[in-house]
């Protein structure tokens, strides 16, 4: 009867796992996090306050992270705040400081090494190299010459 019972038990947890609503729950509950990650990147954000923007728990958030975008919620936020400091670094001369502080990394030493973890650069360097204003100013120099 206990085997019986099982069986039953893993069955049932296959069907509903596999059901196209709950796939559709998963979807909505990470587009909720999503959205709210986008809109709230110059702010710390967490574990905890995904779990509370979702409504579910800790692993849920971390296996839905996981099964959408193959990162964990922390790599998936701090992918997102590098992409936006790339776009800073290369369209404005902000500090490093206030560029750190934009996308929600108070210390600029640890914004620094999060930013040549994932783009294999220091923040000062993408910026020489990619600089749309650092581009104008050498062809100004060069003109100069």
């Amino acid at each position: 009867m206990r085997i019986l019972g099982n069986l039953f038990i893993q069955e049932w947890n296959f069907v509903v796992s596999n059901s196209p609503k709950t796939k559709q729950n998963g979807r909505r509950i990470i587009d909720i996090m999503t959205f709210f990650i986008e809109n709230n990147l110059d702010k710390n954000i967490d574990l905890n306050e995904l779990t509370h923007v979702a409504d579910v728990s800790p692993s849920t958030v971390t296996r839905l992270f996981k099964k959408h975008f193959s990162l964990t919620p922390i790599q998936f936020i701090n992918q997102l705040r590098i992409k936006k400091a790339q776009k800073i670094l290369a369209t404005t001369n902000q500090k490093m400081s206030a560029i750190a502080h934009q996308i929600g990394i108070p210390d600029p030493f640890y914004f620094s090494k999060i930013f040549k973890k994932y783009t294999g650069s220091t923040p000062f360097a993408y910026r020489k190299r990619y600089s749309i204003l650092g581009r104008e100013n050498l062809n100004i120099e060069r003109l100069e010459r």
